[in-house]
């Protein structure tokens, strides 16, 4: 399946998907160009990148499997990260009138 170089995979829109599930939260998801992004919206790392992970030796060889179901692992996780917020946040690492303008320019 060939990609454009702003395009997010199918995997990571469920994974906000499930996030949002488990948190309760009902409003609208975006996906916007990193190009149309304000430059302080803009991660500074390249996730173009290609990783693959397979987990098929582990399960045969040593017969892993996960302890925790993988709805009940986000609810935790979830549970956890609310419970331990950062301590400090970085400066300009929310600017919501920034995502308010990229929103608006959203397709």
């Amino acid at each position: 399946m060939k990609r454009s170089k702003n395009s997010i995979p199918p995997w990571e829109v469920e994974w906000v998907r499930a996030i949002a599930q488990v948190t309760g939260w009902s409003g609208k998801m975006a996906i916007i160009d990193r190009d149309q992004l304000p430059p302080a919206l803009r991660w500074s790392i390249d996730p173009n990148q290609h990783l693959v992970a397979d987990t098929t030796r582990i399960r045969s060889e040593l017969g892993y499997a996960e302890v925790t179901a993988p709805d009940e692992a986000m609810r935790r996780t979830v549970a956890w990260e609310r419970a331990n917020p950062p301590e400090q946040l970085e400066p300009g690492s929310f600017d919501y009138a920034e995502e308010d303008a990229a929103l608006a320019n959203a397709p």
